[in-house]
């Protein structure tokens, strides 16, 4: 019998909630006819369900997953095996030795699918901020140390984006554990506002941070892929787009940093051994699950389609879906370099 994993789990969800659910007619017996379903689909069948995670946050309503669990164990007991998969056990692990207030990373499923919630809304937030910033020519008089204002040591994006983080510091944005200011945090003042406790971080990370990399591809790469060339001497519309969309791109990318210590979670023995060696490649390669990324692509290559076409007019979109994807693809790259450096770190401050 094929042992029941999170992809089964899921497989349950999806079958349950469906308009031909299975109906055994109590549900020990619909337990073991999907079961028997779940053991004749192929290695590539279950890889799919194990990959959606996402509807893996809807088990805690499904009360068939108690009775498969118990209809498993009671197999196993008549084989002389373990009651618990080595999975489970290893799940069961990791969560047990997470100390209390530590951003409550028990519940690995509901967790993920919580940073899930986040990082979809953040998809919306980031492809209408783009729409806004191409309606502006490159204007690349921005970007130029010294062209917009003989005064300034900076680039005029600089300036400006130093002055918000300024304001934003001051009522405390930078002390949540997401918000990564592009300006060093020794240049920011102190907030004026009593501070907020939060919940210690598994690993003191703010140190670990990719701006210097965002603020490069997204003046190099971005905006010209976006933007019509020239100047049209909107400067500080320019700008004023360019600082919401770098401060959501920085947030979208950092959040990795959550989504490595879950995944760590999941699979300790398999990430530590990885960062035992300062593996990055082995680590990079445990962190990839190609069929969540081409989920999340197409995902935002249609809203893209959806939230950028002038419906009623040309119904040619504002910016070519395959652009905002690309973009997207740089986006998953950056987030992986701060998983791995996050993860490199892991060992280093154990709970």
């Amino acid at each position: 019998m094929v042992e029941p994993n999170l992809g089964f789990r899921t497989f349950i969800t999806v079958t349950q909630t469906g308009p031909n659910k299975v109906d055994g007619g109590d549900e020990a017996k619909t337990a073991a006819t999907l079961l028997e379903q779940w053991s004749g689909l192929d290695q590539e069948a279950r890889t799919r369900y194990e990959a959606d995670e996402l509807a893996c946050t809807k088990l805690l309503c499904i009360g068939l997953v108690k009775q498969v669990e118990a209809t498993t164990a009671a197999s196993r007991r008549s084989e002389g095996k373990s009651e618990e998969e080595p999975q489970a056990k290893r799940l069961k692990k990791s969560v047990s030795s997470v100390p209390k207030g530590v951003w409550d990373f028990r519940t690995c499923s509901m967790e993920l699918a919580q940073i899930r919630s986040v990082l979809i809304r953040l998809e919306e937030s980031i492809i209408f901020g783009l729409i806004e910033r191409a309606q502006f020519s490159v204007n690349q008089s921005v970007y130029k140390k010294g062209a917009l204002g003989s005064n300034l040591g900076e680039s005029f994006l600089h300036h400006y984006l130093r002055e918000n983080e300024i304001v934003a510091a001051k009522v405390r944005r930078y002390t949540s554990p997401d918000e990564y200011p592009f300006t060093p945090r020794s240049e920011l003042p102190e907030p004026m506002l009593p501070p907020l406790e939060f919940p210690p971080s598994i690993v003191p990370s703010q140190h670990i941070t990719v701006n210097d990399q965002i603020m490069d591809m997204y003046i190099n790469e971005v905006v010209p892929s976006i933007c019509a060339p020239g100047e049209d001497g909107n400067y500080g519309s320019t700008a004023t787009c360019d600082v919401a969309v770098l401060q959501l791109l920085s947030k979208r990318i950092h959040y990795g940093k959550f989504v490595a210590e879950i995944k760590f979670r999941k699979q300790p023995e398999e990430y530590s051994a990885a960062i035992a060696r300062k593996d990055a490649n082995a680590i990079s390669e445990l962190i990839t699950h190609q069929i969540v990324e081409d989920k999340l692509l197409k995902r935002v290559r249609d809203k893209a389609i959806t939230y950028g076409t002038n419906a009623g007019q040309d119904d040619q979109p504002i910016i070519p879906p395959e652009k905002i994807e690309e973009i997207y693809k740089k986006l998953i790259t950056l987030t992986k370099v701060v998983e791995v450096d996050y993860l490199l770190e892991r060992l280093d401050s154990k709970p």
